[in-house]
């Protein structure tokens, strides 16, 4: 065991990791957390699956570390084990012709048994690793069944682990005969299924999501569903941390968006960005018309019902205008279709994270809308904050831990939010937003700047998970 910090090991082990693999914002955290861990004195590495696309595009840097055999369902498996080295990080890639050579993530019919798998090959790789780790730092569903694993294996029996849920809806439902398979011969099947997350919210030393207040949200079924009752369960050894962006995202270096600006000079390169994505989307321009941003997935749980309900109502002020980046439910995207031809010039959709760059919506535009049922964390508006683009979001997760309505008297507060979720309310803070960019030029520009100062830095994220890891040491 350690004697200080400057000695931890961590093992971060999640399906997905930037730079080299993404198909949603928990690539984003690991990757981050994995680079900033060094910087602290903590030896960072990350364990994942060698997926066929990380083997297309960075073959030429795999190192190959050693073999192992792998028993699982009665069968023998052939996997190894690759590190790639950066930003002073180890990332270690599990191959398994078998489960994870295909060309997606995720989506399979034998998931389950692809990712109980990966959890067994992974424990099995620790001593391969230098040493064994101190702490073991899972990432949702996908490695769920390694807490339950390690308690069963002596030589980890001093290893923490900790659990973070990036969103609750995903937790890995599949048959229960994965148990079996595993060879773990003292578990008692109850149920015809196994849930990977609930696996680990009850084997875990320590659980974590994604922002203080989404943390509060799982004490309620609403949120929870039907873990309700393992969160409860767990209260006392259950934490918030809010995730942080990294420091280079921001105008002052993006050579992606017209005019590069900082919090002094946003009115002005503000002012050229929004004329460059008025006439690349086909918009009116005009520095006076209110341009509203989104860069979304397209479902119902990023709020599209209430916006589908209010944008009429939206969309009859004088002088807004829409741009939406995103891609999503069909059903959403044809009703939107219908606002985009019922207010031509007005309204442009982009469909297809391809089809436009979101950077330039986030430095175009005046207001970013996150109206979302619940978001655990969101990094969206963050984004929007940095570019000087208000965000209006709901009082939910970590939207309602990074946006405060804004005080035009102690000019407080970087955007606007509600919290019914409720097209009612959506409209009113809309209002809100609207008449002060059009009457208080002052008051929004100081609204404008608050916004910009507020970094959430992943440097912060970091610390944070770094004081509970030694909590438990």
């Amino acid at each position: 065991m350690v004697a200080n910090d400057e000695n931890l090991k961590v093992l971060q082990i999640a399906a997905e990791c930037l730079p080299f693999v993404k198909t949603g914002g928990l690539a984003d955290v690991v990757g981050a957390l994995a680079v900033n861990y060094p910087a602290l004195g903590v030896r960072s590495h990350v364990m994942m699956p060698l997926y066929t696309r990380i083997k297309e595009k960075y073959h030429l840097f795999l190192e190959s570390v050693c073999d192992q055999i792998v028993p699982y369902g009665g069968e023998n498996y052939k996997t190894s084990l690759y590190r790639i080295n950066d930003n002073g990080a180890v990332f270690y890639f599990v191959e398994s012709y078998d489960f994870f050579d295909r060309p997606n993530l995720y989506g399979y019919a034998d998931d389950g048994d692809r990712f109980a798998f990966f959890a067994k090959a992974a424990i099995g790789y620790f001593a391969a690793i230098e040493e064994v780790p101190d702490v073991v730092h899972i990432h949702d569903w996908h490695p769920g069944l390694i807490p339950l694993l390690m308690k069963r294996d002596e030589r980890y029996k001093n290893v923490k682990t900790i659990l973070t849920v990036h969103n609750v809806d995903y937790q890995g439902v599949a048959s229960s005969e994965v148990i079996k398979k595993l060879g773990v011969t003292d578990y008692q099947i109850t149920s015809p299924t196994v849930n990977f997350l609930e696996s680990a919210l009850y084997n875990a030393g320590r659980i974590t999501t994604v922002s203080p207040t989404y943390r509060d949200e799982l004490h309620y079924e609403y949120y929870a569903k039907n873990l309700i009752e393992a969160f409860l369960r767990r209260d006392r050894d259950f934490y918030g941390i809010l995730n942080g962006l990294d420091a280079t995202i921001g105008p002052e270096n993006d050579l992606t968006i017209r005019k590069r600006y900082d919090a002094f000079t946003a009115v002005s390169g503000k002012r050229v960005c929004k004329l460059h994505l008025q006439q690349t989307m086909g918009l009116r321009e005009g520095d006076d018309r209110f341009v509203v941003g989104m860069v979304t997935r397209i479902a119902e749980q990023k709020g599209f019902d209430i916006l589908l309900a209010a944008m009429d109502e939206i969309m009859a002020f004088p002088e807004v205008e829409f741009v939406l980046l995103g891609t999503g439910d069909e059903h959403y995207v044809e009703r939107l279709r219908g606002f985009e031809r019922k207010y031509p010039g007005r309204i442009c959709l982009n469909i297809g994270y391809d089809a436009a760059n979101p950077n330039a919506i986030y430095a175009g535009s005046d207001v970013f809308l996150m109206p979302s049922r619940f978001e655990p964390c969101g990094t969206g508006q963050m984004i929007a904050l940095r570019f000087g683009s208000v965000p209006i979001v709901r009082q939910t997760g970590g939207l309602n831990d990074t946006v405060e309505t804004f005080d035009a008297v102690a000019k407080r507060g970087n955007g606007f939010k509600f919290y019914n979720y409720d097209a009612r309310d959506l409209v009113y803070q809309f209002q809100n937003a609207y008449n002060l960019f059009k009457n208080r030029h002052d008051d929004w520009d100081r609204l404008v700047q608050n916004g910009m100062a507020a970094r959430f830095s992943v440097e912060a994220s970091a610390k944070a998970y770094l004081r509970l890891y030694t909590t438990m040491l």
